[in-house]
């Protein structure tokens, strides 16, 4: 009986282990070749292998993304590989380890110094409606885990999607997806966002209702922001997140405002510590991304490491690390002007006010915040408040060039920082975010140079030598190109030729110089055009 009960004991102990193994089943992104239509492939391939390889969705059609699943009891991921063959560019884990970039044990603090800090009043004395000169609505995408729907300082400025019946299950303005009318969670594919402390604090410092006789402002009193709402471990919600947003702007742009939203910026103020773009393809999409957001107008603002000893140049980081031209990289300062984030002269741009920050907190209440996460909204939020500057001028080139338009902005963002000790050779701009030079640069851009400032390019804005610039004038004939260094001396100049027939460029190689910041002024009989570069 003894026997026959330890072989009965057996048998449940080798089933149940079958089972338990059955269980395990590990997501991956695939990364398809593009000319792959991946929902034709995965019928015609995956029959066979169906109780191995579950293709789970197609996370994005823009760059073919799709989501499987395998059984590691009876398949490992070379094996996946093996599989998928030639088809795929590139197959990872679906699993990060992204984490909130915050300082939660921040003591509190009773004034909102980094407003004062930032000069962000002198821009409030021209404008704080949130709206473009010709009357676009300004949105600021806040990626979080969640929100708080119904805090009463942020409840008015959180964006609705107007063309769009909530709860309906229609897609009424038809821009694909269903019932899109506060926002976008990529998780469960609809506008249902849960409660997240992180999320409402971060919310608060870029956009807290302002002026209403309640808690505190955001750095906008008045400009509409879009819960985004996704899931740090899982990356195919980031990438169907980014899809939404890119979405919205370029639906916007082709409509001419009549759909989408015009989203200007997205915070990330979350990150994972010493990851480089190309230790994971995941990270490599996230970065990839960046250009795709940057193509329709909207900037990415990524908080960096909350480590104040660490070089991310040096270790990485995800996302301050990527290297596309559509990212600020934040990292954080104190009101003495100490650094407490993470720093890199080749990758972190700029610092911006990240402790003891009061901001919206819980569901209706307020409180202190800190970290990088608390930096990066501030810095989103100066991108909207640039948007917003009363000017046909600009408006009109934020219509046009929408691409160009947005790295305008960070230009004037990243070229006009408030120098800072703590910071130099720890940033690209060895400062922190300050509106004085903002608002001049503006106000030179609106005074009405002939020439347009895009119509000359100038690459990189952050050079070690070689200094690309291309150039289609107005009219044809000879012009100059001059370098001034700050204090206004001529330290270099060449006289050239222009014709309308042809775009031109030329390089000029500026290692010569010492490291700093220069103005290249290209000049035409009495129109002339100035950009700042910073040569490292």
């Amino acid at each position: 009986m003894k026997k026959i009960y330890l072989l009965l004991l057996g048998l449940l102990l080798v089933c149940h282990s079958s089972l338990f193994a059955q269980a395990q089943q590990v997501d991956i992104i695939v990364k398809f070749q593009a000319n792959i239509d991946v929902l034709d492939w995965e019928k015609k391939h995956f029959k066979e292998e169906e109780t191995k390889i579950v293709f789970k969705e197609l996370v994005s059609t823009r760059f073919n993304l799709a989501l499987l699943s395998y059984d590691a009891s009876q398949i490992n991921l070379n094996q996946v590989e093996d599989l998928l063959g030639k088809n795929a560019l590139w197959v990872s884990p679906n699993h990060s380890n992204v984490t909130s970039r915050a300082t939660p044990n921040d003591p509190l603090f009773t004034t909102q110094w980094g407003l004062t800090d930032m000069n962000t009043e002198l821009f409030w004395d021209i404008n704080t409606n949130g709206l473009t000169f010709s009357g676009d609505t300004i949105v600021i995408a806040v990626m979080e885990s969640g929100t708080s729907p119904n805090h009463p300082d942020l409840t008015p400025n959180f964006w609705n999607n107007h063309q769009e019946i909530p709860n309906d299950s229609i897609d009424n303005d038809d821009n694909g997806y269903i019932d899109d009318f506060f926002g976008w969670n990529s998780w469960l594919m609809n506008d249902q966002h849960p409660y997240d402390a992180h999320g409402v604090k971060v919310a608060g410092v870029a956009g807290a209702k302002g002026d209403n006789d309640l808690g505190g402002s955001g750095v906008n009193w008045d400009i509409k922001i879009m819960p985004i709402s996704f899931v740090k471990s899982n990356f195919s919600t980031y990438f169907k997140a980014f899809d939404y947003m890119i979405d919205q702007r370029k639906l916007y742009n082709e409509t001419n405002g009549q759909k989408g939203a015009f989203i200007v910026a997205v915070n990330e103020s979350f990150g994972q510590d010493n990851g480089k773009p190309e230790d994971n393809p995941n990270f490599m999409q996230w970065c990839e991304y960046m250009d795709a957001l940057g193509d329709v107008g909207i900037l990415t603002i990524g908080a960096t490491s909350n480590s104040a000893t660490t070089n991310v140049d040096i270790v990485g980081d995800m996302p301050t690390t990527c290297p596309q031209d559509h990212l600020i990289a934040v990292t954080s300062i104190g009101s003495g002007g100490i650094r407490f984030g993470g720093f890199g002269p080749i990758n972190i741009d700029l610092a911006a006010p990240g402790a003891m920050i009061p901001t919206t907190n819980g569901v209706n209440s307020f409180a202190t915040f800190g970290g990088t996460s608390a930096a990066a909204p501030h810095v989103a939020g100066a991108v909207g408040l640039i948007y917003s500057y009363p000017c046909e001028r600009w408006s009109n080139y934020i219509k046009s060039n929408p691409k160009e338009a947005s790295l305008l902005v960070k230009n004037w963002i990243v070229s006009n920082t408030a120098s800072r000790f703590a910071l130099e050779g720890k940033t690209v701009s060895g400062g922190s975010l300050n509106f004085i030079g903002i608002i001049e640069d503006l106000e030179v851009y609106c005074a009405g140079n002939k020439l347009e400032p895009l119509n000359i390019k100038l690459s990189p804005s952050i050079t070690n030598g070689p200094l690309h610039y291309s150039y289609n004038l107005p009219k044809f004939g000879d012009f100059t190109i001059s370098i001034f260094n700050m204090i206004g001396q001529n330290i270099y100049s060449e006289k050239l030729h222009s014709t309308l027939s042809t775009p031109q460029e030329g390089t000029i190689d500026a290692a010569f110089l010492p490291s700093g910041m220069y103005l290249l002024m290209i000049s035409q009989e009495d129109d002339f055009v100035v950009q700042k570069f910073i040569l490292e």
